[in-house]
């Protein structure tokens, strides 16, 4: 059974470790996220927040040091700059600038990503080469510093195209947990907006997505194992399993196609043991000791 998702204008990034979300898609899906903070009227400097303006300093000068880069590096295929700066605003505090440039997503186009730490800014931009400039594709700056861990680039929906994920850390919640956010690249001035996964393991190649819901354990029924295929831009769900409650040896365990949130009089099918395909998800062991 497919299950369409409804789209909400504002992704919460708590809402999906709620114990009724695995899976959330935003309305940005249709429309990439380009709002560059670094555009901000400067000149009004007595209205500016002191961190704002500070970070959008931080970015106007990355710019102008990506631009060089790609200028001063032609030749390569990946360009990697890194260095430091102190925040000057309260107490003097060590940041990092991250820079990535060249052929991040496609052999054709250069793209650049920037990462400035303390203040968590993720942003992608696309360098035209005609006019030397840089265009934002993408401005990330919903994360904070304590919730992100990392990012990487690479394909996640099987459609040969390199994509961002964002691996970050639950500040609160019930339960074990590991979210992480995605946006698929879409052509080299577009990304899809957010979508958020609980426990993922991608599978580019069978363009699935396996993983662990997200539950108490120990709670009848609530924690159990998912299935989800892409379709296109939106992601369909195949199927949950959850270990059979009702059978007092706890060796068997029945699938469904809806979870225990939204299931009613919904088809169980017994299983008698766990389908290998999950056995190679991450923290499949972790699911297992529960």
């Amino acid at each position: 059974m497919k299950l369409l998702f409804k789209f909400f204008f504002l992704t919460v990034i708590l809402g999906v470790f709620s114990c009724q979300e695995n899976k959330t898609v935003s309305t940005e899906n249709q429309e990439t996220q380009k709002t560059d903070s670094s555009k901000i009227d400067l000149s009004q400097e007595d209205t500016i927040n002191p961190y704002d303006k500070e970070r959008e300093m931080l970015i106007k000068e990355a710019k102008e040091k990506i631009k060089i880069l790609i200028k001063e590096n032609k030749n390569e295929k990946v360009i990697k700059y890194n260095y430091e700066r102190i925040s000057k605003v309260d107490i003097p505090r060590d940041l990092s600038i991250e820079i990535n440039a060249g052929n991040i997503f496609t052999e054709s186009d250069i793209h650049a990503v920037l990462y400035v730490s303390l203040y968590t800014v993720i942003c992608i931009y696309h360098y035209d080469l005609k006019s030397e400039s840089l265009q934002t594709v993408l401005y990330l700056d919903e994360y904070g510093s304590e919730n992100y861990q990392r990012d990487a680039i690479r394909d996640v929906n099987g459609d040969n195209k390199k994509d961002l994920i964002i691996d970050l850390y639950q500040m609160s919640g019930c339960c074990w947990v590991q979210p992480f956010d995605v946006y698929l690249f879409q052509s080299k001035t577009k990304f899809t907006g957010k979508y958020e996964f609980v426990n993922p393991t991608f599978y580019p190649k069978e363009q699935v997505i396996r993983g662990i819901t997200y539950g108490k354990d120990g709670i009848k029924y609530e924690e159990g194992l998912y299935k989800y295929k892409w379709n296109g831009l939106e992601v369909d769900t195949v199927e949950f399993i959850y270990q059979n409650e009702d059978d007092k040896t706890g060796n068997t365990y029945f699938k469904t196609n809806q979870d225990i949130y939204t299931w009613k009089n919904t088809k169980k099918i017994k299983l008698n043991s766990i389908p290998k395909e999950y056995y190679s998800i991450d923290n499949f062991d972790v699911f297992q000791r529960r």
